[in-house]
């Protein structure tokens, strides 16, 4: 149950914040900190959202800091590749584990009454997923765990991920029903572009096509299938990175980094800098969250957001 008189004031640290996806997706919340190593996602987040951006590593970062912030909230989503089979699954071997493993140790000393994770789904059978796990019985917390893809949300977009809720002294809800987007591809591309309309570094030669059109993932924009999750090396690789869009007159193209932040759930009146190289933005938004998914998660918090994204 949720208490009845004490209504709880939400001061967020957006660890791995990329974007601002976690702040985007719940723009009523106070940001006490976003925090990310990668300069082009702070530039990208101060185009968006006002909260202090650090620039750090997390394993820089000192208990007194994060005290210093009087943040009662910590939404986590580090680095997906010590966990896929595309990362090889090193799992807490892999470097890039090293500031999730910092986290959790922290979790002892700041103990924030709540925490939010969004990883792949195979970082539930990790040792990192233990050691989280372990840690939080240790220190009192309650936790509750969901695999989740936006198209179960009728949103045009998969995205599977899994994502832990983790509560000290007030009780969180239990899953519920998820929103209804009825979104279709269509609504969110600009399909009806013709090859000379198109920005060149989106276009596609007919023999690179032609060698890897079985293998890719085509998107017809009239049809009713979801888009293929779009990844970190969409742009650079050309298989298993997402999907490719259909024009008018046969050939198909990459989808634009405005395109690809519109199947994530990010609102039109999201920019970004025109500092930012396109192969730069498609990597952050491969790193970025599904906003209808988050937005779901985060309103199972004691008078947190309403569970649909409000631009929808």
């Amino acid at each position: 149950m949720f208490p009845k008189d004490n209504r709880v004031d939400f001061r967020a640290i957006e660890f791995f914040a990329g974007v601002g996806g976690f702040a985007t997706a719940w723009p009523e919340v106070d940001v006490a900190a976003a925090i990310d190593i990668h300069q082009g996602a702070a530039d990208v987040y101060a185009a968006n959202c006002q909260h202090p951006f650090w620039v750090r590593e997390i394993q820089s970062i000192a208990v007194v800091e994060l005290l210093a912030l009087h943040a009662n909230l910590w939404w986590m989503s580090p680095p997906c590749q010590p966990y896929t089979l595309r990362g090889q699954r090193r799992d807490v071997a892999d470097p890039r584990a090293k500031s999730l493993l910092r986290l959790i140790d922290l979790i002892a000393e700041c103990k924030p009454e709540f925490l939010l994770l969004e990883n792949v789904r195979g970082f539930v059978t990790s040792l990192a997923f233990e050691y989280l796990t372990q840690q939080l019985d240790r220190c009192g917390y309650r936790w509750q765990t969901l695999e989740l893809c936006p198209t179960v949300m009728s949103w045009p977009n998969k995205r599977p991920r899994f994502y832990l809720l983790a509560s000290r002294g007030v009780d969180v809800a239990p899953w519920r029903d998820v929103p209804i987007y009825g979104a279709k591809t269509a609504d969110l591309v600009a399909w009806q572009l013709d090859a000379q309309e198109v920005a060149s570094e989106l276009l596609m030669d007919e023999s690179t096509i032609a060698s890897i059109v079985e293998g890719i993932d085509r998107c017809n924009p009239r049809s009713e299938r979801a888009t293929a999750c779009f990844g970190s090396s969409y742009g650079r690789a050309l298989l298993n990175s997402g999907s490719y869009l259909q024009l008018p007159d046969g050939g198909y193209r990459r989808f634009s980094p405005r395109e690809v932040a519109n199947l994530l759930g990010f609102p039109l009146s999201f920019k970004f800098p025109i500092t930012c190289r396109t192969q730069t933005l498609w990597k952050l938004l491969g790193n970025s969250l599904s906003l209808p998914a988050v937005r779901y998660i985060l309103s199972h918090l004691p008078w947190g957001p309403s569970p649909k994204l409000p631009w929808l």
